[in-house]
């Protein structure tokens, strides 16, 4: 009797672990920890290093749009979604506004990653493949760290 009990709890035990797996895998991302503001504090464009001039870049999260402002002036604007099922995640954008003529509605694959507090933003600008890994060489791959939110004296 001991033996069958044994053998029932293997089983189940082991028909268990993997519908937790599928669980995670199929947890949802929650958008909510991208909404706000994100410096720029490192990344490449095509290979090369974006330097100081690419940190002046700021990125403004709501649940699905993405604005990219220089100097206060507003870049880009894209529209997108994430596919948390995947590892990395992947994310389709959009150029929704642009103010580059004949830029509105490429669309670019890419991959993005929140872990520790940092961000990492990587697709292929050219409307190509998407990115396997955040440092590919053919992609703009971004670093962010989201900016503390400033407390208001009432």
């Amino acid at each position: 009797m001991k033996a069958l009990r044994a053998i029932a709890f293997i089983l189940a035990a082991s028909v268990g672990f993997p519908a937790l797996a599928e669980d995670k895998k199929d947890a949802k991302f929650d958008a909510a920890q991208l909404v706000g503001d994100w410096n720029v504090t490192g990344g490449k464009k095509m290979g090369k290093e974006i330097g100081d001039e690419g940190k002046k870049g700021t990125y403004t999260f709501t649940k699905d749009k993405i604005t990219l402002k220089e100097d206060g002036k507003v870049m880009f604007e894209f529209s997108y979604t994430i596919d948390a099922k995947t590892s990395p995640m992947n994310v389709e954008l959009e150029i929704a506004k642009s103010e580059i003529d004949g830029l509105k509605g490429l669309k670019a694959k890419g991959i993005i990653e929140l872990k520790d507090g940092e961000l990492k933003l990587c697709y292929d600008g050219m409307g190509g493949d998407r990115p396997k890994k955040f440092d590919d060489e053919k992609a703009f791959s971004f670093v962010l760290k989201k900016k503390k939110e400033e407390k208001k004296d009432k």
